[in-house]
């Protein structure tokens, strides 16, 4: 045993005995011991039966011990059959501690930064007097805490570099990942490197700028431009591979959720996809003004997260109301800008679409506030268009 574990002696012993699994003591006597256990026996066959106890030893313990055994049945004269003694010697072993032989200097990778598409190169520079040894390269991702083993390289003992080209990190989280070498026993110290940035692989505007909410039902045709935004995105670079699929989401900022918006088969022939996007369409919790932002992402990864738009008015609650053999139009508004127009839009094919006329929303604290358009003749089809005009 050593100082610092104890070891766990097994002591088994079998007794063939027509009386029965009759009640077996073990004692020990040695140096700190002072051991007597009773114990059942287990049926093996017929009349054999066995008996395990497991003791510990210490450091302390070490030296010469006797074993006895004693049988134990009330229809023995006595009670009890002893056994001759056996006798054991405890032993202490001291464990050495083999010293490190193997040196880790110089270690680097480039280039510092990248994406999880980029191919990394590590290198660093082993001593060692040992001959025909393997040196293995770990990694751990951002936001990681397990080691990914990178391969191994066999290396002859003699002083020079080592490197592992063409590593590419994986994983979900930006920021510094970190590396380490080992061989055998012999580890090199934890290195931070490299950075894991997002991906720049495109570029996207959103037009118009700034510009409505409707909370409604949209129409379809050629008014439904009142509901659209257009965004462009532009490839700098082609796509991995694996990328097939780019999908768009927009921001809620009032559930703090993204919502889907579409998406588009990517082909590395185009350098340039566009998105029409139906803001009345998508499932917003409820309005809001001010700034939002959207995103891209091709099968799962991220490719980039842009600003916009701006909204700046909100149409909700539009209602006709018939009133004899005239109609009552009317909405519910409200604006970040402090005076905007909205024109009643109609059509009698929903094919040409006229805009009619307006009224004007002027607040300074962005409150709801009804619109109306009364005695107006009944329309095949109506919507609201805000005039920035």
């Amino acid at each position: 045993m050593t100082e610092e574990v104890p070891v766990y002696q097994v002591v088994k012993a079998i007794v063939d005995s027509p009386l029965g699994p009759g009640a077996v003591a073990l004692s020990i006597n040695g140096p700190e011991m002072n051991f007597t256990e009773g114990g059942k026996g287990a049926f093996l066959s017929e009349q054999r039966y066995a008996y395990t106890w497991s003791i510990p030893f210490g450091v302390d313990n070490a030296g010469n011990h006797t074993l006895s055994l004693r049988y134990l049945h009330p229809e023995i004269a006595g009670g009890e059959i002893s056994f001759p003694e056996q006798s054991m010697r405890v032993m202490k072993t001291e464990v050495k501690v083999k010293e490190e032989k193997i040196r880790f200097d110089q270690a680097s990778v480039t280039p510092a930064n990248g994406s999880i598409f980029t191919g990394f190169t590590y290198c660093v520079d082993v001593q060692s007097n040992l001959k025909n040894y393997d040196v293995e390269l770990f990694t751990q991702e951002p936001g990681s805490t397990k080691w990914i083993s990178q391969g191994t390289i066999p290396h002859n003992g003699t002083f020079q570099a080592l490197c592992w080209p063409e590593v590419v990190i994986d994983g979900s989280h930006y920021g510094m990942a970190k590396y380490r070498f080992s061989s055998g026993l012999s580890a090199s110290e934890i290195f931070e490197g490299p950075s894991i940035e997002p991906v720049s692989f495109i570029n996207a505007t959103i037009s118009p700028s700034h510009g409505p909410l409707y909370i409604t039902t949209p129409l379809l045709g050629e008014i439904s431009r009142v509901y659209m935004y257009t965004i462009n995105v532009q490839f700098m670079k082609p796509l991995a591979g694996n990328m097939k699929e780019v999908r768009l989401e927009v921001y809620d900022p009032s559930s703090e959720s993204w919502l889907y918006a579409g998406s588009q088969t990517y082909d590395a022939a185009k350098t340039k996809i566009v998105f029409k996007v139906n803001f009345a369409g998508l499932p917003f919790q409820e309005p809001f003004l001010g700034e939002t932002k959207y995103r891209l992402l091709a099968s799962g990864e991220d490719l980039g997260e842009f600003i916009g738009p701006k909204i700046d008015v909100n149409l909700r609650n539009e209602q006709a109301i018939a009133q004899g053999k005239n109609y009552t139009y009317q909405l519910e508004v409200r604006s970040s800008l402090p005076k905007v127009n909205v024109a009643l839009a109609y059509t009698k094919n929903n094919v040409n679409w006229l805009q009619g006329d307006k009224r004007t929303y002027e607040s300074s604290n962005q409150e709801w506030k009804a619109l109306k358009w009364e005695k107006y003749p009944k329309h095949y089809a109506y919507e609201f268009e805000v005039d920035y005009a």
